[in-house]
């Protein structure tokens, strides 16, 4: 998980050094945008929250369950605190299958809500993320193939969106 609150002030992010990914990077699936900064000795505190490229990032708070992948390339930063990450043996799960799961199925947040003690406000704890089930093909040709062809019919279904919106 991303830092508890009191780690990670309002007035730490008025740094210039690394980068704060928040729940507004994934859910524009944009890692370029933002903001918030820490300084460099900020980030030596909070070292252990670094993201690196391929870190699952999955929001915790009010829009919940929502992935995106660190892409390559990316900015030295950290994680905000209502974000959680995940690193997975890609030789077991592909981190694009597993993005596909969380944003495309309501697998994770029936899991979510039926484990979570929540009320009102809707969140994913650490804790309940640990006791999600997720199905998945052994093999990872078999997952590639699946990511592939999902793929290819988000770009056919993304370009008819685009044809009539323009239309």
């Amino acid at each position: 998980t991303g830092p508890f609150g009191s780690q990670l002030t309002n007035q730490d992010m008025e740094g210039s050094d690394v980068k704060v990914y928040n729940q507004r990077n994934v859910l524009d699936n944009d890692f370029s945008k933002g903001e918030y900064y820490i300084s460099e000795e900020k980030f030596q505190s909070l070292q252990s929250f670094e993201t690196f490229p391929g870190d699952i990032l999955i929001t915790t708070r009010g829009t919940i369950g929502r992935v995106a992948i660190s892409p390559d390339g990316i900015e030295r930063g950290i994680l905000h605190p209502c974000l959680i990450r995940i690193q997975v043996n890609e030789n077991i799960i592909l981190p694009e299958y597993l993005k596909y799961v969380f944003n495309n199925t309501d697998l994770i947040k029936e899991q979510v809500f039926l484990l979570s003690n929540a009320t009102t406000i809707e969140v994913i704890y650490s804790e309940t993320l640990k006791n999600i089930v997720v199905t998945f093909p052994n093999n990872i040709e078999e997952q590639k193939e699946i990511v592939t062809y999902l793929d290819n019919q988000t770009a056919i279904f993304n370009s008819c969106i685009d044809e009539i919106t323009q239309q």
